[in-house]
């Protein structure tokens, strides 16, 4: 064991690691993030580099996101294949479950629905993603107003995610708790609906802040925020039944 000077601030983690074994010293802050965490960065990184010798071909994907807290950063991710063999049916042959497989579950993507035509076994779509299809696709209006309200919603998330000096305003105007504005993700509806809530939780604040910044975006009217509340919800119930089919398949 190692000594230290700096323990864990969290004193329920303290002494949960106490009764667990007296002995063990727990690594400071410092040594956690200088020593540990850099020796397993290195680690991983040789490991990669391996690998990199071996493949032929990479593609990379660039994400520039900023965190809850506001902080700004670019993930750049690589995507290649590596001794890749991925045969639906031998694994089934492998395990000797393929004359036992009475269904598969999968997503609603043509290539796995494919797959299980040519394999002659039963596809059941997973019922979240459906919802998910679903729900996108209401989402895809034709009226001019709603898709303009929509527009708006994610322009005035984006407006407080990009400034820092609106974004601290924004948590200045809030009484009590203190929320930040959630961005939407278009893989996930869901996102949608958190986007929207968060808003409707928050409007007072955004208001007397956007009217307060120049330059800034327009606030919702008072049309628009009885829209947003039909639209919350609607958008709830599929929220409730994703939750509960979560909920019953843990």
């Amino acid at each position: 064991m190692y000594s230290h000077t700096t323990l864990w601030k969290n004193e329920g983690f303290i002494k949960y690691s106490q009764v667990l074994d007296p002995r063990y010293k727990l690594p400071s802050k410092t040594y956690l993030r200088d020593v540990l965490m850099s020796n397993l960065y290195k680690e991983t990184s040789a490991k990669l580099s391996l690998i990199f010798q071996e493949v032929t071909d990479v593609s990379i994907t660039c994400d520039l996101w900023t965190s809850s807290a506001n902080d700004s950063f670019l993930t750049v991710t690589s995507h290649f294949v590596h001794n890749y063999e991925l045969y639906f049916a031998n694994i089934l042959i492998d395990w000797n479950i393929f004359n036992k497989t009475v269904c598969i579950v999968t997503d609603n993507a043509s290539s796995m629905l494919k797959a299980c035509a040519i394999l002659q076994i039963q596809n059941l779509p997973c019922f979240a993603h459906t919802i998910n299809l679903v729900v996108q696709d209401a989402l895809r209006v034709d009226d001019a107003v709603i898709k303009n309200l929509f527009t708006k919603c994610k322009s005035i998330v984006r407006f407080f995610k990009q400034s820092p000096i609106a974004n601290e305003k924004f948590k200045l105007a809030q009484e009590g708790t203190i929320y930040t504005l959630l961005q939407e993700v278009p893989t996930r509806w869901n996102s949608f609906f958190f986007m929207i809530e968060r808003i409707l939780k928050t409007n007072d604040a955004i208001a007397k802040v956007l009217l307060g910044t120049t330059n800034a975006p327009q606030p919702f009217t008072a049309d628009e925020i009885l829209v947003l509340k039909d639209m919350e919800k609607i958008l709830s119930f599929f929220q409730q039944a994703s939750e509960k089919f979560l909920v019953e398949n843990m």
